[in-house]
């Protein structure tokens, strides 16, 4: 039982960070250099481990779990935790926004228009999550195997079909690194995941809050270099075999022989599965923490992402400036969280200040590249 909710909390955590935002990262490291961009994608995941790391050591130093807003509202104030709620409606309705879009992308190659597809795909999965659809381990669980093992497929198959361009593989460069920098944030947010790992393993059979903290230390260093490894093998692929580098990549790559339609049936299986899981947690979070009414949140949660999702007509763009904007803000109020955290709890480790001013300072250039 103890083994499956280790891997149970992998999966969760890689479910909410691998989703849509892999199948933009290639089309930005063509706007870039290629080494230059790889290397950002790395640095920032290799951060936002850093940060998942804290966000744990808050939870296990406390009595119960607290979700990313209560922890920055406890550590940073109201006024903190207003600007958190903004910033992840700001996230939410961007990504639904943008898996929309994808889709539409996608399913327009076997007929009807983008716009026809936005809306079916749209009210299909509102009424989806009006209807109660949850994500519980088990499934998370499976869907992670199932689009794990796709990746793999994609990699192997699309290395070993026909000439590799190695061509691609070259350039560092500052050029473009401002969408690598906020498409690369948008792809590593699984930060809201934290919590729920933890309550998955608090269990009778593992009362010690050691033996729980080190395990969730493991948890987050594996299901952070997942999704690194994932995305550096998936972008070299992708980089080395379109031979026309699209918004969505997998649309690029549907010229490959026996994988073109494996590669799409991934594209939508990661857009369709990130658009309910961000879809539900937006409204659950009006119907739970705000007590509103389903009619409401239905409407608060699914009215804004269908109007913008009509001004908006670039997938990558949408989750650049949706990754730079809301992701730098989260993540950076987490840091603060984290630094206050220290101050009044012994258990918490303190990080020296120059490294949180070097962290804080990335996150802010990183929006300041993005409008560059």
């Amino acid at each position: 039982m103890r083994n499956r909710r280790f891997w149970q909390g992998i999966a969760i955590m890689t479910g909410c960070i691998i989703g849509g935002g892999v199948l933009a990262l290639p089309y930005a490291v063509a706007q870039s250099g290629f080494w230059s961009a790889l290397l950002l994608i790395v640095i920032i995941g290799l951060i936002m481990m850093f940060v998942n790391l804290r966000i744990g050591e808050m939870n296990c130093a406390l009595k119960k779990p607290h979700q990313v807003v209560g922890l920055v509202e406890r550590f940073v104030g109201k006024t903190g935790k207003k600007i958190m709620i903004f910033a992840m409606l700001l996230l939410s309705y961007g990504a639904l926004i943008a898996y929309t879009i994808g889709s539409a992308q996608v399913l327009a190659l076997i007929g009807l228009n983008e716009t026809t597809w936005r809306i079916i795909f749209y009210i299909s999965g509102a009424l989806i999550v009006a209807k109660g659809i949850k994500t519980i381990g088990g499934s998370e669980l499976f869907l992670e195997a199932i689009k794990l093992t796709i990746v793999g497929v994609i990699v192997m198959l699309g290395m070993g079909i026909g000439e590799v361009r190695t061509t691609a593989f070259t350039g560092f460069t500052l050029k473009g690194i401002g969408m690598v920098f906020g498409i690369s944030l948008f792809a590593y947010l699984g930060l809201v995941s934290i919590p729920a790992v933890y309550k998955l393993i608090q269990n009778k059979a593992l009362k010690n809050k050691n033996k729980q903290k080190n395990k969730l230390k493991k948890i987050i260093i594996i299901g952070s270099t997942i999704p690194i490894i994932v995305y550096v093998l998936f972008v070299a692929t992708a980089i080395s075999k379109a031979e026309n580098m699209t918004e969505v990549a997998t649309i690029g790559l549907q010229h490959l022989p026996f994988i073109g339609a494996l590669i799409n049936i991934f594209a939508l299986l990661a857009l369709a599965t990130s658009f309910l899981a961000v879809s539900y947690s937006v409204y659950a979070m009006f119907t739970d923490d705000m007590m509103l009414s389903k009619k409401k949140s239905f409407i608060f949660a699914f009215l804004p992402p269908a109007i913008g999702m009509f001004f908006m007509g670039s997938f990558a763009k949408t989750i650049d400036l949706t990754g730079a904007l809301a992701g730098s803000t989260m993540t950076i109020l987490l840091v603060l969280a984290h630094r206050a955290a220290a101050k009044k709890h012994k258990n918490i480790s303190k990080v020296p200040l120059f490294i949180d001013f070097i962290l804080i300072s990335i996150f802010i250039l990183g929006v300041v590249f993005v409008f560059a």
